[in-house]
């Protein structure tokens, strides 16, 4: 999320609410979570995002660098979360300048002082996954995490930019599945054991009143 403008002469100033447009000259700026939309009222004014002219609309990221004409200022974002979920991969999609819109997969990137993928031997700046999080380490290289100097190690989470040099990359990363829930069954009931008692005593009088009238019948046929 955007949160402030950075100057050329340091001088910081917060960004308007969604909702609201900041006028700057030739273009307005509009917050909207996690960036922000840049649209050019005027083609010819020079409007330019990390070194792209932009003619008509803009998506902008925190740690993007805009000129409009003279006016050139820092897109800041907000502190990095405590927390954030794990990750499973990443990706780093180059934004602006040669090659832009390119990717590059981890699990382990080196990088050199310009922001040039190179091996591991010779890395200024390397960004490795381990632990479900995404590292980055060295401070061989002039570096920035959303607009702000990066001076030590940090941990990156989807939707950053990472300025290396003057090379520019976003974050993208695949997040770890949510465990699915367990679910318990219940032991079956025992079968209710069958009825005893009264129904085995019916029968049994039934069996001797058969006997009985069995009796009677045979001596009436005899008698």
């Amino acid at each position: 999320m955007i949160e402030q403008l950075r100057l050329a002469d340091g001088t910081q100033m917060p960004l308007p609410p969604p909702g609201q447009r900041l006028a700057l000259a030739a273009a307005e700026l509009e917050s909207d979570p996690p960036g922000a939309w840049l649209t050019v009222l005027d083609a010819g004014a020079g409007v330019v995002v990390n070194g792209r002219p932009v003619q008509a609309l803009a998506w902008l990221h925190a740690g993007d660098r805009v000129c409009v004409g003279s006016l050139a200022f820092d897109l800041l974002g907000a502190p990095p979360p405590d927390t954030a979920l794990p990750v499973r991969s990443f990706l780093l999609r180059r934004r602006g300048g040669a090659g832009a819109g390119s990717l590059i997969d981890g699990p382990v990137l080196s990088f050199d002082g310009e922001g040039q993928p190179v091996s591991a031997a010779a890395a200024a700046l390397t960004v490795a996954l381990s632990g479900g999080r995404i590292g980055v380490a060295g401070t061989g290289a002039p570096a920035w995490l959303n607009g702000h100097p990066l001076a030590s190690d940090a941990v990156l989470v989807p939707g950053d930019q990472l300025r290396i040099g003057r090379a520019r990359y976003l974050v993208e990363a695949l997040s770890e599945p949510m465990p699915e829930p367990v679910t318990r069954r219940l032991p079956a009931a025992d079968p209710a054991p069958p009825a005893t008692g009264g129904n085995a005593s019916g029968l049994g009088w039934l069996i001797l009143l058969a006997a009985v009238l069995a009796a009677l019948i045979a001596a009436l046929i005899y008698v």
